[in-house]
């Protein structure tokens, strides 16, 4: 049975490669792990996506941009999609910031 420690590890690694793309051939989203889904470990998206959150805050960056522009690019409209945007974006920052800050 692996250690929760290596399962966390592999679920940073999965949830970075799955957001930008980076590691490995494999740039399919994978899911978090149960054991890793704790509430002050993730921040959920209003559409239900959840990301992990890293120590890296440049990952973490990289997972919150690479989500918000799919939100971006589900509106044809450039209003829209620009709000839709950093509305995600600002909501999704300021769970992170809650979450770290206590």
């Amino acid at each position: 049975m692996p250690h929760i420690h290596e399962n966390r590890e592999t679920a940073i690694a999965n949830s970075f490669a799955a957001t930008t793309g980076k590691a490995g051939s494999n740039s399919m989203r994978k899911p978090i792990p149960d054991n890793v889904k704790s509430a002050d470990q993730v921040i959920t998206c209003e559409c239900g996506t959840k990301i992990l959150l890293l120590p890296d805050l440049k990952a973490t960056s990289d997972a919150i941009e690479n989500h918000v522009a799919k939100h971006q690019k589900l509106e044809s409209d450039l209003g829209k999609a620009t709000a839709e945007a950093e509305g995600v974006r600002d909501a999704l920052i300021a769970q992170a910031l809650r979450k770290v800050g206590g």
